[in-house]
């Protein structure tokens, strides 16, 4: 860690706090990690951040080493390998094709063409590779995909699948991804736009044509999952209601697609969305019909429109969406967004949920709900902007010193007679009690 002891100081208190490397990252899920050191001296915390350090470097070049030996990969790691391919294809042949010259011409090389046009010509057309594809499923000719999928592994630091039975079907299925992808690449070249169908929904086969995005025994959505993780954790009914308010908005604001399928760009707009949230979408009457019929954007939409209409008026009272008034303060409440310190707490759920697909093989990837909640610092700079007028006045020193001077503080006459000036401190935390 480059002899670094990541010390920082709060409040005259001492912390230990570093970036993780990307072993324990990827184990963890999550890009940095800090403890309390309970000390204020800087000697006696720097031992202790640098013991910290030399803990944390030890125990990466332990997972590091364990890390070596490749690992058996799961149906859902081999199925999303697969899926990655189908992907890469796609985007690799439509990224040429895009920066190709206008008129283009696939069939013909003239003497017109530069020396690049020439050599793109050059290449073989995508259904010439969709044809070789199939040609390799027909002819059972698997060593030639082989080096394909052993690099997918490798990248994953997963071994061959076994037994050999599961890596033959491992190797039809990419020969039969990459006849596909490319036949699909043949048809948009000759401008025939055909939506990229993933060509398997099962393991170990292949079945009806499935949509990406579909749902199915070998792809569980993000609620299913969800639901088996809850019953798992065996949480109280207190976190159970929370948990399922969690899973509400996100089937609302993003769906219900295959957890394999999500991305870190669905959980950051899952964020972007909830920050625009009313607080009050579920119990105020005019969200409360598109709450229970799960459209939360029709909720959003009703929201944007209050916080439109109080921007545009300083009227005491506000007519609201479905043409009822109600004065402008209540009409504020009904707006004012979902504090982050809620919106902290659905993607906690997230991220520890998230966590356990990883390490069970459902997701493969990073944590997509990593970092992305709320810091200490940026919840007290939006409580700091949204209630300014909450703080309380300090006393003025008149007061204080009334205060202060008082027997209570500089003496009185003894137990029963607190209130009379004396020589007597009596400290016991006694409240005088309120006369009648």
């Amino acid at each position: 860690m480059g002899g670094r002891v990541h010390l920082l100081a709060r409040g005259g208190r001492f912390y230990w706090r570093a970036r993780l490397p990307m072993v324990l990252a990827r184990r963890l899920g999550r890009t940095h990690y800090g403890i309390a050191l309970r000390t204020s001296d800087r000697g006696l915390a720097r031992r202790l951040a640098t013991r910290a350090t030399a803990a944390m470097e030890s125990l990466a070049e332990t997972l590091a080493m364990t890390a070596q030996e490749p690992q058996q990969p799961t149906d859902a790691e081999l199925m999303e390998i697969l899926r990655e391919m189908f992907r890469a294809i796609i985007a690799r042949g439509e990224r040429e094709h895009l920066f190709r010259p206008e008129n283009w011409d696939p069939d013909a090389i003239s003497d017109d063409d530069t020396d690049e046009e020439r050599e793109a010509k050059a290449l073989d057309d995508p259904m010439d590779r969709a044809r070789y594809w199939r040609g390799v499923l027909t002819r059972n000719a698997l060593e030639e995909i082989r080096p394909y999928t052993q690099a997918a592994l490798r990248r994953r630091n997963r071994a061959a699948p076994e037994p050999d039975e599961r890596h033959r079907s491992f190797l039809r299925m990419a020969a039969g991804v990459a006849a596909e992808a490319h036949a699909i690449l043949g048809e948009r070249r000759m401008g025939r736009t055909l939506a990229a169908h993933f060509p398997y929904e099962g393991w170990p086969g292949p079945s009806e044509v499935a949509d990406e995005g579909k749902v199915g025994p070998a792809r569980p959505s993000v609620s299913t999952l969800f639901k088996q993780h809850a019953e798992r954790k065996r949480w109280g009914p207190a976190n159970r209601q929370k948990a399922a308010v969690a899973v509400r908005l996100f089937r609302g604001l993003v769906g219900d697609p295959p957890a394999a399928t999500i991305t870190r760009q669905d959980a950051a707009a899952f964020k972007r969305q909830l920050e625009k949230m009313p607080a009050a979408w579920a119990q105020a009457s005019i969200y409360r019909d598109a709450a229970a019929a799960g459209d939360l954007r029709a909720v959003m939409a009703t929201a944007k429109v209050l916080r439109e209409t109080l921007a545009a008026t300083a009227s005491p009272t506000i007519t609201l969406p479905d043409g009822s008034t109600v004065p402008r303060k209540r009409a504020e409440a009904l707006a004012a967004p979902m504090h982050p310190k809620t919106i902290n707490i659905h993607l906690e759920f997230f991220f520890s949920a998230f966590r356990r697909f990883i390490a069970e093989g459902e997701f493969v990837g990073e944590n997509p709900f990593a970092a992305l909640r709320f810091d200490s610092k940026e919840l007290r700079h939006v409580s700091e902007a949204a209630a300014p007028d909450d703080t309380r006045d300090a006393w003025p020193r008149a007061h204080l010193q009334t205060l202060f001077d008082s027997p209570l503080w500089t003496g009185c006459k003894g137990a029963t007679r607190r209130k009379e000036a004396g020589r007597v401190l009596i400290e016991d935390g006694w409240t005088p009690r309120k006369t009648r």
